[in-house]
């Protein structure tokens, strides 16, 4: 099967962008897949308060209200269970209204109310959630469970929120003090009461706050990059440097050399400051874009680089956080953004396992992405998790507002851009994704993954000539940013787009120029399974170098043995050369990875007719119809199962 990188939406667009991650030693990522949207036990028992008994204030409901009431429950959990986030934050908020005393549905509704970004109505259960759980611990109210392990504390956190930003430090205290902590919200805090004491005592004091945790273990990953950013602030630029070079190599890297950059520049090591922009160019992901601003604004900007960008450069911040709203809000993305990277890898690794569809419950992280901007509305980063949860979700409308709020001078913007675009295709609204991408393009020639996407947006729309041209110009602004002359293994970078443009030109019918993109990608990236699998399969395809197209997607597969694609394109291999029982072997591997890709399933029942086995091939087929194939694909299946109905209804005579 031959399978291009960037062409489907899994979420795998942001891990590759920020590198870093977290690990914790008793399940989160289960946490994160499951807590979120399942309704537990506690809320169970609120259920039997919505029928005739159920109490508001202190009148009984009359039977005329119960089904307005009942209505709005059951569409807050059918909201919930489908993350219509808005719908589901109204229904349980109506419910919440009319049972004032219920905890456990004022906490659901605080919880639903924050996820969907509704502040005020978060903030006012939130103290209301504070008080009830206040009442109960001084045993004048009912004790019942909380929302789930990772949210414990949560409504305790968005007072903290509003406290800092509000600039009531001594209150932010006292209410910090009061959260109920799990290990995931005691990490939280821990870092919360530096940043506190960065504005209560000052500098000093705030690092020695995050050198030495109170309590219990805590998870410490992110400690180093912010110690290095609060001691940014007024420590010697020797501990400053000997801070940095620790946070470089701890969790929230990619924040961590972002922040490391700034600092150069502030100080006045001009020289230091462009080697390292300069290599950020020549990365991947946010860095590319941040090394182009950091050139900009030392007046030593890449050859041809933009007027825009250059322009938006001289308007980023030069510090990642300077007091504690923007230092608090950094600190609920860093754990937000990694339990949505955990809760997508767990995902991925789930499809690959063979256990199909595994929805990602990603509340949770949406949460905290929510405080976090609650501190610093203008925190660029959390704007493009919470787009892309939204994706996810498959709320495209919200994803496209959320990408759309990411600033030009941000480091995420080209990103943003690409996927607010991909949101607009979602929608149907194909052409204004690609005016969006050609927008960007223009303005910023040297936005390389725009380029790349512009140029797929393009094939989809049958444009294929100005596809290909696009690549083609592409690969000449990646020559000229990423390849230093004296350096050939920088080189090696334009395999991609060798590789796209081959793809293109494949699908574009020009396989002997397409042949030579592949070869050169290979030239470049012999180790790279994408190289490999599209050139093996496509000479499979044709008959052509059959044992080297064996061997080259033999070791496809053993350089990704978790690849759906891959596995496809061998068993196809073995069918293609008539050998159906070791196709239908990787075949069947293959449908297990990936069970509603069309081409794989159709691929499966192919060889099962080869076989004999005709029912099996028909089940297939018809399958592989409800995934809904492309329209070439769609006649072939629909034609083979005309021959077959034939040649069915004849061995019955």
């Amino acid at each position: 099967m031959l399978s291009v990188a960037g062409n489907k939406k899994n979420g795998a667009h942001s891990r590759r962008r920020l590198r870093s991650g977290l690990v914790w030693g008793v399940g989160i990522v289960a946490l994160v897949l499951s807590g979120c949207a399942s309704i537990g036990s506690s809320e169970a028992l609120a259920i039997g308060k919505i029928w005739p008994s159920t109490k508001v204030g202190t009148k009984t409901t009359a039977r005329q209200e119960l089904p307005s009431l009942t209505g709005d429950y059951l569409k807050a959990r059918y909201s919930a269970r489908e993350q219509v986030l808005d719908q589901a934050a109204l229904s349980y908020n109506q419910v919440a209204r009319k049972l004032p005393e219920d905890a456990v549905l004022q906490s659901r509704a605080f919880f639903y109310a924050l996820v969907a970004g509704h502040e005020r109505n978060a903030l006012s259960l939130a103290r209301k959630v504070v008080e009830q759980q206040r009442v109960a611990e001084d045993g004048k109210g009912d004790s019942l469970p909380r929302i789930g392990t990772l949210n414990e504390g949560l409504p305790e956190l968005v007072l903290y929120a509003d406290y800092i930003k509000a600039g009531r430090f001594d209150e932010a205290e006292t209410i910090l003090d009061g959260v109920d902590r799990s290990m995931f919200t005691r990490s939280i805090a821990h870092l919360l009461q530096a940043w506190l004491a960065f504005e209560q005592q000052g500098p000093e004091e705030a690092v020695r706050a995050v050198r030495n945790p109170q309590g219990a273990d805590i998870f410490g990953g992110f400690v180093p990059l912010h110690q290095a950013l609060l001691m940014d602030q007024a420590a010697p630029e020797e501990l400053v440097l000997s801070a940095y070079q620790a946070a470089l190599n701890g969790y929230g890297q990619e924040a961590a050399i972002r922040a490391y950059g700034l600092w150069l520049e502030r100080s006045g090591d001009r020289e230091k400051a462009i080697d390292l922009y300069t290599a950020m160019v020549r990365d991947a992901g946010i860095l590319r874009r941040t090394g182009r601003m950091g050139l900009a604004r030392l007046e030593v900007p890449v050859e041809g680089e933009s007027r825009a960008l250059i322009r938006h450069a001289k308007k980023a911040p030069l510090f990642l956080a300077q007091n504690a709203s923007q230092g608090a809000a950094l600190v609920f993305h860093n754990f937000a953004w990694s339990a949505y990277e955990q809760a997508i890898s767990e995902q991925a690794a789930a499809r690959n396992a063979g256990f199909g569809r595994f929805e990602a419950f990603l509340n949770t992280p949406l949460a905290y992405a929510r405080v976090g901007l609650m501190l610093n509305p203008k925190l660029d980063e959390a704007h493009y998790l919470i787009g892309s949860i939204y994706m996810n979700y498959d709320q495209y409308e919200a994803a496209e507002k959320a990408f759309k709020k990411v600033r030009p001078q941000s480091a995420y913007y080209e990103y943003a851009v690409i996927d607010r675009a991909e949101a607009l295709e979602k929608m149907s609204e194909g052409e204004a994704a690609i005016r969006l991408l050609e927008r960007l393009v223009k303005t910023d020639p040297y936005a390389l993954d725009a380029i790349l996407r512009l140029a797929n947006f393009y094939e989809q729309a049958d444009r294929f000539a100005t596809a290909e041209q696009t690549l083609t110009d592409g690969m000449e602004a990646a020559r000229q940013l990423l390849v230093d002359p004296e350096n050939p293994e920088t080189e090696n970078a334009l395999w991609r787009w060798y590789f796209s443009r081959g793809a293109m030109r494949t699908e574009n019918d020009k396989w002997p120029e397409a042949e030579a993109d592949f070869i050169e990608a290979r030239r470049l990236a012999p180790q790279e399974p994408l190289v490999l699998n599209y050139l093996g399969y496509s000479w499979v395809e044709r008959g052509e170098n059959l044992e080297e197209a064996f061997a080259m997607i033999e070791q496809a597969l053993a350089l990704d043995p978790m690849s759906a694609a891959i596995t496809d394109s061998l068993g196809w291999a073995y069918y293609q050369n008539k050998d159906y029982d070791q196709a239908i072997f990787y075949l069947e591997k293959a449908v297990q990875m990936e069970p509603d890709d069309p081409v794989i399933t159709d691929h499966l029942g192919d060889a099962y007719s080869a076989k004999g086995r005709y029912r099996e091939a028909l089940y297939e087929w018809r399958r592989a119809l409800d995934f809904k194939p492309e329209k070439k694909l769609r006649r072939e299946i629909e034609a083979k199962l005309s021959s077959m109905a034939g040649i069915l209804a004849e061995s019955m005579h």
